[in-house]
């Protein structure tokens, strides 16, 4: 293990990081080590690559603090330092490495392209705010996050340096999120303001159609996640613990195309006077394999999921002899590497996510970030431009437990793999719903049909009051079902705790096997459960 004060020779931190790993890799070494202390980043001699980052904003060029490209039994221990991102980066990039370790690191960013304000003055259809958290400025009666450098670009989220904040919810004086705060309100459509500067300098918002109160918070998202906090792409046998994030653009963890991680005392967690933490989903795993295994972990007041998993789903637009030209159907999934060449590529229709093809891939032809072309062995006779293609090798077990997801405006969860997934012991306090079963042909292009998936034994408390999702638990319906098939396989929910809950407990649909036995529930006077088209029903109330 190298300590990273001997490279320590000039004022770029990244720079002298950059230089470190470089010598760690030329040396064989089996890690790097920082002493305890505060180390400020900035972008200027930071390293970079080409990246197509799952839902991200855009593939291209991504800069990082930690770089590692093909590093083998590797070791980074940030000695429990506080690592500050001056600038656009992504902390943390492993590409194409195995048996990695990631620890002792507390993550800042400075810019995360959102804001926080404080209601300072309130009045019939204004109010006048001042920014708590990043930096704000107005443009053509636009407001917008982030260092105003050069030209506008004429988008939401192109530019690394800013971007338009594009909706807004509001949280009280002791930063909880209003009981009746819509999932979000646009800027220029639920609610059209006039923007501008106050004389004593605060930003004014005039010809609203909502009221605010004076001392509470309004958190305000652009639609930009150019970076990430942790990025694993094509990974194998890598461990992240002891690790926390205050801010930070993106997701805390996004891992693609990898295998076999552990993630343990990794937190997001709330700071100061800020009403979230980082921006995104705590911990993203798409076309992954392997075992997925969250636990011992804190999820606090991101605002997005604590876990989302699934693959993609690309849509067929030509088909010439064997070969199926395929397109990435949402811009935050352009040109991910999902197809290798022995592989299994999976056909459905867009409608009712069925699988009617199974066929071996012999050969891929990446076109460029939008369009792929894949050779197949098998009969494709009933293969239609429309449909909808997935790759079916890589698919993980997900064991989620002894967690806490507190404070989030979100879901809890999203589930989408057919391995067995196990998620037990944990705390969910989100907002929304706590545990959601999604996959989609027609808008996200994800994929993941479930097949064997036990919830069991844990507290849900406080979940669904928010206006996000139908149930605690919810496995979303497909536009279209077919008799006697179903797309998700086994659910059980046993032996779980539920209080305080609005809504359905569980909304259940498109399940061969419904099981739900064993749990207590306390203040509530709703329906339980909403079943529809599953074959084998077990309801003990």
């Amino acid at each position: 293990m190298v300590n990273y004060g001997l490279f320590d020779k000039t004022n770029d931190v990244a720079y002298n990081i950059l230089t470190a790993l470089e010598y760690c890799k030329q040396k064989n070494e089996d890690g790097l080590i920082f002493d305890k202390g505060v180390y400020n980043i900035f972008e200027d001699k930071a390293p970079q690559g080409l990246y197509s980052m799952s839902n991200h904003t855009h593939p291209g060029i991504k800069k990082a603090c930690f770089l590692l490209k093909e590093f083998k039994n590797f070791t980074l221990d940030g000695g429990d330092s506080t690592f500050v991102m001056e600038d656009i980066l992504t902390p943390i990039i492993l590409d194409n490495c195995v048996n990695i370790k990631i620890k002792g690191f507390n993550f800042e960013s400075k810019n995360t392209l959102n804001a926080q304000f404080e209601v300072v003055r309130s009045g019939d259809g204004w109010i006048e705010i001042k920014p708590e958290v990043g930096k704000v400025f107005i443009h053509n009666g636009y407001l917008y996050a982030g260092d105003f450098e050069g030209p506008l670009f004429n988008s939401d989220n192109i530019n690394n340096r800013y971007a338009k904040l594009h909706h807004f919810f509001e949280y009280d004086k002791a930063l909880n999120l209003r009981e009746d705060e819509p999932a979000y309100t646009i800027f220029g459509v639920d609610e059209e303001p006039l923007i501008s500067y106050a004389d004593d300098g605060l930003i004014r918002l005039e010809k609203l159609k909502r009221k605010f109160e004076v001392g509470n918070h309004l958190v305000a998202i652009s639609l930009s996640r150019c970076s990430a906090n942790i990025f694993l792409n094509e990974c194998k046998d890598v461990e992240i613990f002891d690790t926390t994030l205050y801010s930070g653009i993106g997701m805390g963890v996004i891992a693609q195309n990898s295998e076999n991680i552990d993630i343990h005392n990794f937190n997001t967690k709330l700071s100061g006077a800020r009403c979230y933490s980082i921006n995104a989903d705590a911990t993203h795993f798409v076309h992954c394999k392997g075992l997925i295994h969250i636990h011992d972990c804190l999820f606090e007041g991101q605002l997005d999921d604590a876990l989302n998993i699934h693959s993609l789903y690309l849509k067929v637009i030509e088909i010439t002899g064997d070969k199926l030209l395929l397109k990435y159907m949402h811009h935050e999934s352009r040109g991910i590497d999902i197809f290798k060449k022995g592989g299994t590529l999976q056909l459905s229709k867009p409608d009712t996510l069925l699988p009617y093809a199974e066929l071996t891939i012999k050969n891929v032809n990446k076109i460029n970030f939008d369009y792929v072309e894949v050779e197949v062995e098998g009969d494709i006779s009933d293969v239609k431009t429309g449909d909808v293609a997935d790759e079916i090798s890589y698919v993980p077990d997900v064991i989620f437990e002894n967690n806490i997801i507190s404070k989030l405006r979100s879901r809890g969860m999203l589930l989408a793999s057919s391995g067995n997934i196990v998620v037990r012991n944990n705390v969910f306090e989100n907002r929304g719903t706590a545990i959601k079963f999604e996959s989609d042909g027609k808008f996200w292009y994800e994929s993941g049909a479930t097949k064997d998936v036990l919830i069991s034994n844990n507290k849900f408390l406080g979940c669904k009051r928010f206006k996000w999702g139908t149930a605690v638990i919810e496995v979303a319906p497909r536009e279209k079902t077919e008799e006697d098939k179903y797309y998700h396989g086994k659910i059980e929910i046993s032996n779980n705790y539920f209080d305080d809950c609005k809504g359905y407990l569980a909304s259940v649909n498109n399940t061969k096997t419904f099981i739900f036995k064993d749990n207590v529930f306390k203040n509530h006077d709703e329906k339980i459960c909403d079943v529809f088209h599953c074959k084998i029903k077990q309801i003990d109330i």
